[in-house]
């Protein structure tokens, strides 16, 4: 793997482009009434987007931790990537 290419969850890229240019996406965080999750792993955009416009619960996002850019950095290194963009 020459260069590999990490992106964060808000360029909301369809999946059949993340996969077929092997991107990899750290998710950011989606706080929906108090219950954090991962966006696109345990929330989808959808969520927030509904939750909203329907006034019914509280809505924020967090951007992903450094720490989980440096983790992913190293995963995609020790599996052979030349580079990061």
């Amino acid at each position: 793997m020459p260069v590999a290419v990490v992106i964060d969850s808000t360029a909301y890229l369809p999946p059949e482009l993340v996969q077929a240019h092997r991107l990899t996406v750290v998710p950011l965080t989606v706080v929906l009434n108090g219950a954090e999750g991962l966006e696109g792993v345990e929330t989808q955009p959808a969520d927030a987007t509904l939750a909203l416009s329907a006034r019914r619960v509280s809505a924020t996002t967090s951007r992903p931790a450094p720490e989980q850019f440096a983790r992913t950095y190293r995963r995609l290194l020790d599996a052979g990537a030349d580079g990061i963009v």
